[in-house]
């Protein structure tokens, strides 16, 4: 892994305002990590906050939860393997708690969120779209640029904390 202030790929973090937002996608630009019924819908990051441009989905109202507990919020399995519980958020961060199953995978996306991360357990090897990887490992932190594609595989169950900014919608789950 080449790193520049910790970085895989040596790029600061730069957050675009007013610019379309794209929900997570793969490397062929399919939906990954959303409900059927959240496909087409998109967002846009403005200086108002974020907008939902197209249809309205459930749960989508709530864009503050100032509070969370893992006992108290809503798991969600996609893709297989990958459980992803959304904790506090508000517009500008979103904190999210993921427990991942030895063999799952997360295909090659991006979206405009900027994600932090921090590998509580197991090892995960996260893949870049150059080609280039990186094995983490407890104690492992990352940090992956606004429109960056990367993807990981996951070598023994892991837990991870991630942040996303700004917040990802189609992770705001009803609570």
């Amino acid at each position: 892994m080449s790193s520049a202030a910790g970085r895989p790929n040596g790029r600061s973090v730069r957050r675009r305002r007013g610019s379309r937002r794209r929900a997570g996608r793969d490397a062929d630009g399919d939906p990954f990590g959303l409900d059927p019924e959240r496909e087409g819908r998109s967002t846009r990051v403005g200086d108002e906050g974020i907008e939902t441009l197209g249809k309205e989905v459930p749960g989508m109202a709530e864009r503050k939860r100032s509070v969370a507990t893992l006992d108290d919020s809503i798991t969600r399995e996609n893709p297989h393997g990958i459980h992803r519980t959304t904790l506090a958020y508000n517009e500008e961060t979103m904190l999210c708690h993921f427990r991942m199953k030895t063999g799952a995978a997360i295909p090659l996306h991006e979206h405009v969120a900027v994600q932090n991360g921090y590998l509580i357990s197991g090892r995960v090897r996260f893949k870049f779209a150059d080609g280039s990887e990186f094995i983490a490992e407890p104690g492992t932190s990352y940090a992956f640029d606004s429109h960056q594609q990367h993807g990981a595989e996951v070598l023994e169950d892991s837990e991870v904390i991630e942040v996303f900014s700004p917040m990802r919608p189609e992770y705001a789950d009803a609570q």
